[in-house]
């Protein structure tokens, strides 16, 4: 029975933290563009791909932080110790060439390929020692971030449709892409993602302004 429910909460806390993650980060991949510009003006058009493989790496890579937590919880720090080695190692192999030959951008490489891998073989390791199978993995904490993916998508595609029209109409974007992309986001993710009981803890986190407005206290 504890094994059980410590595998439950493995499964939630990977779901909830990359329903937000997702959520977060993928609203950056199609907003970089107009996003760099309004920050820093143009001619920086190079760091658009970088700050697209940077938020892919951490999306993914956040998603570790609550199994390292549980396995904190059950005295099994040694797991995530295997993940930093794995970490480590390959950073160390992969990272000084990639600078080399490739500078800037084969930096940001080598730390998303090092990140990506060490994260998946911890991914891998965790469901090894909870009895996760890939198949219930990838539909508890994979298949909810499809919504974020379809709707930042429909983002990128409006976003083709809108000139550059000077930085500060590059920021009225970024805030009008924001706005659309987390209303067309939330309701999907409540109607079609979240259960009952994920409903409930999503209700007290809203601001009890809002939560009386829903008539609840």
């Amino acid at each position: 029975m504890k094994d059980m429910e410590i595998k439950r909460l493995y499964l939630q806390g990977i779901r909830h933290i990359n329903i937000l993650n997702f959520t977060l980060f993928l609203f950056l991949l199609p907003i970089a563009p107009v996003l760099i510009r309004s920050w820093v003006g143009d001619g920086y058009e190079e760091s658009i791909p970088l700050m697209i493989f940077l938020a892919l790496t951490y999306m993914i890579h956040q998603g570790t932080g609550p199994v390292g937590l549980i396995f904190r919880g059950i005295d099994r720090s040694g797991r995530e110790l295997e993940y930093l080695l794995v970490h480590i190692i390959l950073i160390i192999a992969w990272l000084p060439p990639a600078a080399f030959q490739y500078q800037l951008m084969g930096t940001v490489l080598a730390i998303m390929a090092s990140t990506l891998t060490a994260s998946m073989f911890f991914f891998w390791r965790s469901n090894f020692v909870f009895g996760v199978q890939w198949a219930d993995f990838f539909k508890q904490t994979l298949i909810p971030c499809l919504i974020p993916c379809a709707t930042a998508t429909v983002l990128y595609l409006l976003l083709k449709l809108v000139p550059p029209q000077g930085r500060l109409m590059d920021v009225v974007t970024v805030l009008c892409s924001g706005l659309f992309y987390l209303a067309l986001t939330l309701p999907l993710l409540w109607k079609l993602i979240l259960g009952d009981n994920e409903r409930e803890v999503a209700m007290t986190l809203l601001p009890s302004f809002l939560r009386k407005q829903r008539g609840v206290s």
